[in-house]
Parts: C-alpha cells; sequence; structure tokens
C-alpha cells in the first residue's frame, strides 16, 4: 500500500501518526481527538473522559470495527474490560460484573442486561484526512496525556 495521502495530497502535514494510519475520531465542539486503530487494537476497551463525560472505546479486531459510547448508566459512571474471551466482541463492567456488547452497547447477560449505552458519532478515517480536516485535534498516547 502506497504511503501517499490520496488523491489531493495533504494540505496540513502532520508526523504524530503515520500519512494511512486508520483512525477513529470524535469531535464535539472545539474538542477534537483520534484513536489510532493500532492503540484501539492492542487495548480492545478504552475507559476514557471526553468533553467531561466518561466513555468507553471499543475495538474487535475480526471486524475493525470501532465504536464509542458514554459509559453511564443510570447515573453511575462504569469502568470496563475485555470480555473473556478477549475477542473484542465483549467487554465486563468492573462494578456489576454485567456482560456488554461492544458493537452495540448493550448489557448482553448480568444484572445491567438489557441497558443501553449511548453511543457517540464517530469518524473512521486515514490519519492524513482527518488531521487536514481537524488540524487542532488530540491523539490519544497510551498511559499518557493526549498528544496536542
Amino acid at each position: 500500500a502506497s504511503s501517499r495521502a490520496g488523491i489531493l495530497g495533504e494540505r496540513n502535514r502532520d508526523d504524530r501518526l503515520p500519512t494511512k494510519e486508520l483512525v477513529v475520531g470524535l469531535r464535539h465542539g472545539s474538542d477534537v481527538i483520534a484513536y489510532a486503530y493500532r492503540d484501539l487494537a492492542e487495548a480492545l476497551v478504552l475507559n476514557e473522559a471526553y468533553d467531561g463525560e466518561p466513555i468507553v472505546v471499543t475495538f474487535d479486531p475480526d471486524s475493525r470495527a470501532a465504536a464509542v459510547f458514554e459509559r453511564t448508566v443510570d447515573g453511575q459512571a462504569l469502568t470496563f474490560e475485555p470480555g473473556e474471551h478477549s475477542d473484542g466482541t465483549t467487554m465486563r463492567d468492573a462494578q456489576t460484573g454485567s456482560l456488554w456488547s461492544t458493537a452495540q452497547g448493550v448489557a448482553l447477560d448480568g444484572p445491567l442486561e438489557g441497558a443501553q449505552l449511548k453511543q457517540l458519532p464517530s469518524f473512521v478515517s486515514f490519519w492524513f484526512a482527518w488531521s487536514d480536516f481537524y488540524p487542532q485535534t488530540a491523539v490519544y498516547q497510551p498511559g499518557g496525556t493526549p498528544e496536542a
């Protein structure tokens, strides 16, 4: 695969990630952040705060699908970890032990069975395109604070 940046090229070269790195991006007002697929594939489930709200970013390596949800249910912020099989299709919350779908954000089993997390709009794109549209974007850094 070529490392060239599409048909039109890059307006705004940003070397924080490789040009053709896939990212899932979030945008709310002036708050913008990108999560590299390589980081999501390693973690599968990321508990984050975005625009002051607890969120969870999920990744299924087989389908290469990423999703972002608010991680609050009935006023309680939940903390998630990958499900038993660590295949990216399920996650478990630490507070109740309920098992959740990473793709749909619904509790499949446990005390919260049937509960639904609110999905947030997110965008999958190549890094060069995301950083062209959102040059002020932060980039998720594993184990650290986002790089602005």
